[in-house]
């Protein structure tokens, strides 16, 4: 039975990028807020935020989530591939993504950096960190087709406020979130352009911008790419860790 929990010494996390989400969500905000939720399965951990579900959990658990996910019926369901396969979720479609990195997060950068690299990418003339936040949301929801602007606000500036992302907006027409996760690593999620400032290269520099700080403060970098972007990623230096799926709604 899934119940919900409120104590970190009741989570139960493997490793992973889900299970890194987690905890970062855990030590942000710790457990008792109503748009933070978490919950145990059987063998395993749920997190939904806003509009947003993390699973951590054993397969043996599909069954149980499955139902649950489809009653609270989220925007989106992240979870590892072999759990994905076996959840069916009714309303729900799955979209097949790649995880890639770039660097080693055997580096173990660590949250003493997160001052540093924010003050580094602040200082550049072309690029709002932590600010700008009402244009940096047009971009990504225009780009992302995203309805409910005002969830993605309240994660955005909720994560940012407590020092678990950075957000930045380049030239005021493109965007990404930079997530920290303290397991060496960062992960670039809500990487976007406007729509008519597409095919410029705008992507690529800020994605270059990014990495090369990041490594240099000896954080890798990894992101989720879906099938047709993957080759764009290559040829940025990213290396392909594993196939994954996403649920979203339909």
């Amino acid at each position: 039975m899934i119940r919900r929990i409120y104590s970190p010494d009741e989570l139960v996390l493997s490793k992973g990028c889900c299970s890194d989400r987690i905890r970062a969500y855990a030590e942000a905000y710790g457990m008792g807020y109503d748009f933070c939720r978490f919950y145990r399965s059987t063998g395993g951990t749920l997190l939904i935020s806003n509009s947003a579900a993390f699973a951590d959990a054993d397969i043996s658990d599909a069954g149980e989530i499955g139902e649950f996910i489809g009653f609270i019926r989220p925007y989106s369901l992240e979870c590892s591939l072999c759990l994905a396969d076996r959840l069916e979720i009714t309303g729900m479609r799955k979209q097949k993504r790649y995880l890639m990195s770039l660097g080693s997060d055997e580096a173990r950068g660590d949250k003493a950096s997160y001052e540093h690299i924010l003050t580094e990418l602040s200082s550049r003339d072309d690029i709002a960190a932590n600010c700008g936040f009402k244009v940096m949301s047009d971009v990504v929801c225009e780009s992302f087709g995203i309805e409910q602007r005002d969830l993605w606000y309240a994660d955005i500036s909720h994560m940012t406020r407590h020092r678990v992302s950075i957000s930045l907006l380049y030239k005021n027409c493109a965007a990404a979130v930079i997530r920290f996760f303290g397991s060496g690593y960062a992960l670039l999620t809500d990487i976007s352009v406007r729509p008519d400032m597409r095919g410029k290269g705008m992507c690529r520099e800020l994605i270059g911008i990014i990495s090369e700080v990041l490594l240099n403060n000896g954080i890798a970098v990894k992101l989720f790419s879906e099938t047709g972007n993957a080759g764009m990623y290559s040829s940025f230096g990213f290396v392909c860790e594993n196939e994954d799926k996403l649920f979203l709604s339909e």
